[in-house]
């Protein structure tokens, strides 16, 4: 198909705003980054497992099933993506989504998420640019054209492009703070110890906590134990013996039977489109949210998001589509 150069141009420049060229690029892996961080880590209190992790960790994405590498669908159109590119001696150009690397010492360029071989980059434009001794010319670009299956053929190259971000601010409590500020600890108990107490009531009273987390600012080492709960009076009873002035209750917009129907849901969907998903932490306003990562942004991903509340899924795909 002859694309019409001006309805392109006028596609592309719809779709994203704004040129960016940071002097340490990080690409689309730095806004990911970013968010986690603007969330109160949290663990679901289901019927399997119950786990917390510190608001500034890290979570490893979950892929679901057993196959680390489940049948991708075949998807052909024209995308865009902020990505890297990675050029190595005698190999196929692979523009990738930078993928969150566990030892930061691990030498350059950055590991792929999510991959498609390229044709028509033009390497000497690439923003923040690198030559390995090895030959491997690397660096980051924003990218729109014709995909293939897994051949992405470049149509235009730009530099990468400014992301918005779901959340607001990083430290944000969903409750406001007692008359003396949020507590040091309580107890004597340092922040990774905070959540047991309440994770053993939540156990024993299935169906009342949707989920749990703690969030310390590092700063001012003040501790906030948040419980989003089905019955926000029964846990305050329970749980304010425990936590005192440290303890945040919000009623849950869900149950934990809507979560765990997410959960199925988001399995199903990733037996047959590559992606991860994450278990559910706290947003600022302590409401649980799935983070869904995805390849190729497909109309199946709509009709999944669409089955439950918009708020309880964030799906993220990489490469967009541009509509002609």
């Amino acid at each position: 198909m002859t694309l019409d150069e001006r309805a392109f141009s006028q596609a592309l420049h719809d779709a994203v705003r704004d040129p960016l060229v940071p002097p340490a690029m990080a690409a689309r892996v730095v806004a990911g980054h970013r968010r986690r961080r603007r969330m109160l880590a949290g663990a679901t209190v289901g019927a399997t497992a119950a786990a917390a992790f510190a608001a500034v960790l890290a979570v490893p994405a979950l892929r679901a099933g057993d196959d680390p590498t489940p049948p991708a669908a075949a998807v052909s159109g024209t995308y865009w993506a902020n990505g890297v590119v990675i050029a190595k001696p005698g190999m196929p150009v692979l523009f990738c989504r930078p993928g969150y690397r566990v030892v930061p010492a691990d030498p350059p360029p950055p590991a792929c998420d999510f991959s498609v071989t390229a044709t028509g980059v033009d390497l000497d434009r690439l923003a923040s640019r690198d030559v390995e001794p090895d030959g491997t010319v690397w660096g980051y670009a924003w990218l729109a054209g014709r995909l293939d299956g897994d051949a992405f053929e470049v149509l235009r190259q730009d530099a990468p492009r400014r992301e918005g971000s779901l959340f607001g601010d990083a430290y944000s409590a969903p409750c406001a703070a007692p008359p003396g500020g949020w507590p040091v600890h309580v107890k004597e108990e340092g922040p990774t110890q905070l959540i047991d107490h309440a994770k053993a009531w939540a156990a024993a009273h299935p169906g009342e906590v949707v989920q749990l987390a703690y969030r310390d600012a590092r700063g001012e080492r003040q501790v906030i134990v948040a419980v989003t709960a089905v019955h926000p009076q029964v846990v305050e009873d329970a749980l304010r013996p425990v936590y005192g002035e440290a303890l945040c209750v919000v009623p849950s917009r869900y149950s934990v039977a809507e979560l765990d129907a997410a959960r199925a849901d988001l399995r199903a969907y990733l037996a047959t489109h590559e992606g991860t998903f994450e278990e559910p932490k706290l947003t600022s306003d302590a409401q649980p949210v799935f983070e869904l990562h995805v390849k190729v942004r497909v109309p199946e991903l709509h009709e999944l998001v669409t089955r439950h509340d918009p708020r309880l899924i964030d799906a993220d795909a990489w490469l967009e589509p541009i509509s002609l």
